[in-house]
């Protein structure tokens, strides 16, 4: 499907130049009511968008969705406060085709993962937090390279992609320093509560 994104299909390589995060900071997996609870205060101080239940009840299931949401989805805890968090989504590419993982002769399933919420709270931006995260779903998450953290033979992402409010230019420029394409084309209506309402589509591809 055509996301309206110019450019190349490929786009970047992964990030190797993140400078060390601070000792304050660490970044966890989301496995607990407590932790759901915590990305959903996150979401509602920083989005303008109201996410149903489900959405967070889902991080929870103990079934394949919720397995691979797990696997793209974390916290980042500034001395034991929750500061940041990534939602991502798994999908399989268009043409399901899997392939090696690099020295090992070992086939894995490619994907994509579409980042459904990604934020930090304002006073701890500029020290690396949303880049780490993007970076980490740009390996894999838990399902990268050493394989999924709860069973499974693990993927390789082919492309991580957004959607950003047209009118959030911080955001669109801060998506595109990272090495991700910026769609030309406005998605009129995506944002009902925002005026205006267009989204743009942000996606990075793995070079090959």
């Amino acid at each position: 499907m055509d996301n309206g994104v110019s450019g190349s299909a490929t786009s970047s390589k992964i990030l190797t130049h993140l400078a060390p995060l601070p000792p304050q900071l660490t970044l966890t997996s989301i496995t607990t009511p407590a932790h759901v609870a915590s990305l959903k205060r996150l979401n509602s101080l920083l989005l303008p968008v109201a996410y149903p239940d489900s959405f967070y009840r889902e991080l929870l299931a103990d079934n394949t969705v919720g397995k691979e949401a797990r696997s793209v989805s974390r916290l980042a805890w500034w001395e034991g406060v929750v500061v940041g968090g990534v939602r991502g989504r798994v999908e399989d590419v268009e043409n399901g085709e899997r392939g090696e993982a690099e020295g090992t002769g070992t086939e894995r399933r490619r994907v994509k993962v579409y980042i459904m919420t990604l934020g930090v709270l304002a006073p701890f931006r500029g020290l690396g937090v949303g880049g780490r995260l993007v970076n980490w779903l740009m390996g894999g998450g838990d399902g990268g390279r050493g394989g999924e953290k709860e069973g499974g033979q693990g993927w390789i992402v082919e492309e991580v992609y957004a959607h950003v409010w047209e009118k959030n230019e911080e955001a669109l420029e801060w998506y595109a320093k990272r090495g991700f394409l910026v769609g030309e084309e406005v998605l009129e209506g995506y944002y009902r509560k925002l005026k205006p309402g267009g989204a743009k589509v942000v996606k990075w591809r793995l070079s090959r």
